[in-house]
């Protein structure tokens, strides 16, 4: 029995960090950690109780790090039927079929900071009778660039992508090179 090396990109949804498993007939978005990403937060004031703010921040970061690193060494282990059935005995996630989903669309948010900042975010957009609109936000270049070649291979023209391709033009011919090989 060969063993199939999954394909996978990270993406946050509503606060939390999913894996997003681009398999041959579907899509599985796991959702990792058992919470919501852990974010600085603000203390009332004063130099020691922002100290222990920012320990508390710290240690919550280093578990959910941790964590998320032990899950995703399990989810590899497990196969794609083994991820189905993760997904489905912790509903921790989406499986999508491509017929099922009404809209892919890679686009960028937050379109009102190109005037400003220059830097949209990348998000990949599903949309699902069952599910509604989902907004998954790729936090870096390397995952807008599995994204992009992974669903384009499952979805064909059925993806719609509205991304500025010259800034992903190297790193997509860099990475179907490691695809092919």
């Amino acid at each position: 029995m060969s063993v199939q090396i999954l394909r996978f990109f990270t993406a946050t949804h509503a606060g939390c960090l999913y894996r997003i498993y681009v398999t041959s007939v579907d899509l599985l978005c796991v959702k990792m950690g058992r919470g919501i990403i852990p974010v600085p937060g603000y203390s009332g004031g004063g130099m020691l109780s922002t100290a222990a703010a920012a320990q508390a921040y710290e240690e919550g970061k280093r578990l959910f790090e941790r964590e998320v690193e032990e899950e995703g060494q399990m989810l590899d282990k497990r196969g794609v039927a083994g991820i189905r059935v993760f997904i489905k005995a912790n509903k921790r996630g989406y499986e999508f079929d491509p017929e099922d989903l009404d809209e892919v669309r890679l686009d960028y948010t937050g379109k009102w900071k190109r005037l400003f900042f220059c830097s949209p975010n990348p998000v990949l957009i599903l949309r699902s009778p069952r599910h509604g609109k989902l907004k998954f936000w790729l936090p870096a270049r390397k995952d807008v660039v599995i994204a992009m070649f992974e669903l384009k291979r499952l979805f064909g023209e059925g993806l719609d992508i509205n991304l500025r391709l010259a800034d992903y033009k190297k790193a997509l011919k860099k990475y179907e090179k490691i695809r092919e090989s």
